[in-house]
């Protein structure tokens, strides 16, 4: 079958190798790469199709499972100890298109991520994205704000690792979204990152409305060899919040959202509110623009 990149440059399109364009679609080929090119990441093991919990000695609790193959936390589970372990990568591995989950290290911290773009090797950092999410045991996101809130400093090296990443991972094209921690002792790790637009919204919204750049058409342009260095022209705070279970204050607000002039779109996907294991559980939005964060909890 062809790859992507393959029907791309049929197309004339201008897109990433295929062989690094695949590393990034799996968890532990990228986690390889990562400690091969020194980017700080969490430590790992993978467990195959074979069997086996693989070896965590000098691993502590909790770790943290996953499919090495999926996204939008599907699968993605924390273990407490080792009678968990079994189940939870068995878990992760049913949803896995391989078979195959990570056991890693669980990094405690701030969640956050990095929205760019490249064009020939050069790399170009819109926006730094601070995250909410449910926490253990699935971690499944309720927010995203931009810009981030952390200093100068930690942005700072922020940035410059995920540099490092996008030079490691030989991302030289189109969209990137790193996701990172950063820990109590700031220690910055890369989680992972996509040759792609972030989801839920950020790319496709939430970065125009705060920096005014048209990720979109950016990421076209590349395509097309046609690409502009970005002019970050606005300097708003943007956010989204998912409606869920777990977030049942928003239904009133999304349900009313014209009388709340910073609410930019909204959307009720099902009137069922879930508990969330994964972002498909989630049942609604509400993305806002203003001249500060917006906090409706």
């Amino acid at each position: 079958m062809p790859t992507i990149n393959y029907v791309a440059s049929r197309m004339g399109l201008i897109s990433n190798s295929d062989e690094y364009s695949l590393m990034m679609t799996n968890k532990y080929q990228m986690r390889r790469c990562f400690r091969e090119n020194g980017v700080p990441s969490p430590k790992f093991i993978l467990v195959g199709q074979s069997g086996g919990m693989g070896d965590i000695h000098g691993f502590n609790f909790p770790l943290i499972v996953k499919p090495t193959d999926r996204s939008g936390s599907k699968g993605v589970e924390e273990i407490l100890d080792c009678e968990q372990l079994e189940q939870a990568v068995k878990r992760a591995q049913g949803v896995s298109f391989r078979h195959e989950a990570i056991i890693e290290e669980f990094v405690t911290g701030r969640e956050i991520s990095v929205e760019s773009i490249s064009y020939k090797g050069r790399h170009f950092i819109l926006q730094i994205t601070d995250k909410v999410t449910t926490g253990t045991p699935f971690f499944v996101e309720l927010e995203h704000h931009q810009p981030s809130s952390l200093s100068a400093d930690i942005q700072r090296q922020v940035k410059e690792i995920v540099l490092c990443a996008l030079n490691a991972l030989h991302i030289k094209y189109g969209a990137s979204h790193s996701e990172l921690k950063i820990t109590e002792d700031g220690d910055i790790k890369v989680i992972e990152v996509g040759a792609r637009m972030g989801g839920d919204f950020i790319g496709s919204n939430l970065v125009e409305l705060s920096t005014g750049y048209d990720f979109l058409r950016g990421v076209v342009e590349v395509a097309m060899g046609n690409f502009h260095e970005p002019e970050l022209t606005q300097h708003h705070f943007s956010g989204i919040y998912f409606l869920s279970k777990e977030t049942k204050y928003l239904k009133p607000i999304i349900e009313h959202w014209q009388n709340y002039s910073e609410i930019k779109k909204v959307e009720i996907t099902s009137e069922e509110l879930r508990s969330i294991e994964c972002s498909g559980d989630r049942s609604g939005y509400l993305i806002y623009q203003a001249d500060r964060k917006i906090n409706y909890n």
